[in-house]
């Protein structure tokens, strides 16, 4: 057979370079069909790449992403903003995969990235319930960043739990 007729087989890479990560960009952005999707995922991956590409020529791989993990944590996101960012770089690297710019193996690896753990006080159905009795300082209360963001949730909870109990107190007979 010619060499002419042969066709090289791409060798999926490890360092993959802004051409190819703008490639994989517009292929998750192409699967996305929210338009709300589609700008969250547009802005996790511009400043993915842009840290990706502000380090000395990285490997993409499950170590990168692990300290891309780590960068956001020390930057103080939250952790669904985290999880949400981490999300996108996941599925970077698979269309990235699929495009046969990055092996299967690099690309199962970064899936497997864990997210932020959670902290603070739990909101919603895991929450415990409040009292009337109980303290704002008993529930973890006293900075301004709590009174913003959980007072309202737990006295809508308290407010509700009042409620039923004072219909269950003046039900009529």
């Amino acid at each position: 057979m010619a060499k002419s007729k042969m066709k090289r087989k791409r060798v999926p890479k490890s360092v993959l370079k802004l051409p190819d990560l703008e490639q994989s960009k517009s292929a998750v952005l192409n699967s996305l069909t929210s338009p709300s999707s589609q700008r969250t995922y547009d802005h996790a991956i511009r400043e993915f790449i842009e840290w990706y590409c502000s380090e000395p020529r990285l490997a993409f791989n499950k170590t990168v992403v692990t300290r891309y993990r780590i960068s956001l944590e020390q930057q103080h996101y939250a952790s669904t903003t985290i999880s949400l960012r981490l999300a996108a770089v996941r599925r970077l690297a698979y269309e990235a995969a699929d495009c046969g710019l990055l092996s299967a193996d690099l690309a199962a690896g970064i899936r497997r990235v864990k997210g932020a753990k959670r902290l603070g006080m739990p909101v919603g159905r895991g929450a415990r319930r409040l009292s009337p009795g109980d303290s704002l300082q008993e529930c973890g209360g006293g900075t301004e960043g709590f009174h913003r963001n959980h007072v309202p949730a737990a006295l809508y909870q308290w407010r509700q739990q009042f409620a039923g109990d004072f219909e269950n107190r003046h039900r009529a007979g």
